[in-house]
């Protein structure tokens, strides 16, 4: 959630308003193994946890830095950002996707992707067909 805070100057003509709070991201890598739980991104970033939420979002691009808005490397959001509560993260967000044996058709049903600013479908349909049926195949 964001705020925006006005402040005066000295002159009461001229006043200047402080834009919203601007969303601070951090790159996901390392030990959180995006190859695995957003197979198929080529870079995820996170949203970092504020004073009023302890959740975060977290959106994943293809190689050409489009966003995946749907699929198996797809974003998705944290109900307990790792940043916050690392163990309460690993259980409440990663043990669901593990009990979906990374079949992200299930985990997505409960957590879906968050596309609110309407940006293009990606992957394009043969790609998410793939997916799906790579998902569903075992």
């Amino acid at each position: 959630m964001t705020t925006a805070a006005s402040t005066r100057t000295s002159s009461p003509q001229q006043q200047t308003t402080t834009p919203p709070e601007i969303e601070r991201w951090i790159v996901v890598g390392g030990s959180e193994r995006i190859d695995i739980y957003h197979r198929g991104a080529h870079t995820c970033i996170r949203s970092l946890a504020t004073p009023l939420s302890f959740a975060a979002q977290t959106c994943c691009y293809d190689r050409w830095r489009q966003l995946i808005t749907r699929g198996s490397g797809a974003g998705s959001p944290a109900l307990v950002s790792p940043q916050v509560h690392p163990r309460l993260h690993w259980q409440v967000d990663i043990l669901p996707w593990l009990a979906c044996r990374g079949n992200f058709l299930r985990y997505q049903a409960v957590r879906p992707p968050n596309n609110e600013q309407d940006c293009p479908i990606n992957p394009d349909l043969h790609t998410y067909r793939t997916q799906v049926f790579l998902a569903t195949d075992y």
